[in-house]
């Protein structure tokens, strides 16, 4: 598991090169440019969460706050859109303020997730 508050590299990831470049497009892709997509993730609002297929939920939920716990939670139930990946991993993400900050969850297609 990683929790990010910036707009990560390749490098940053510990993740399939496939999966890494489709992310990367998918996290600039909305502001059109990458130094764009940097300024915004720099006000550090945004969070990215990456759950890779060898992440053990029970510690996810003992590791994270309550507050971004029920984030999550919306993440998996109420996501803004959800967008496949390569090598079965699925990107989610949900917003939570008007100027468009939220939570991204990178998670193996077929994971389901509560925080109960």
């Amino acid at each position: 598991m990683q929790l990010l508050n910036y707009l990560p590299s390749a490098q940053d990831l510990l993740l399939p090169s496939p999966v890494i470049n489709k992310l990367i497009t998918l996290l600039i892709e909305p502001f059109g440019a990458k130094e764009t997509a940097l300024a915004f993730w720099a006000e550090g609002q945004t969070r990215l969460l990456i759950i890779t297929k060898a992440s053990d939920l029970q510690t996810i939920k003992t590791s994270l706050s309550p507050s971004v716990l029920r984030q999550v939670d919306d993440a998996f139930s109420n996501p803004e859109f959800i967008e496949d990946l390569p090598e079965q991993y699925a990107l989610s993400l949900t917003v939570f303020s008007d100027e468009g900050h939220g939570l991204y969850v990178l998670r193996p297609s077929e994971l389901t997730f509560e925080v109960h």
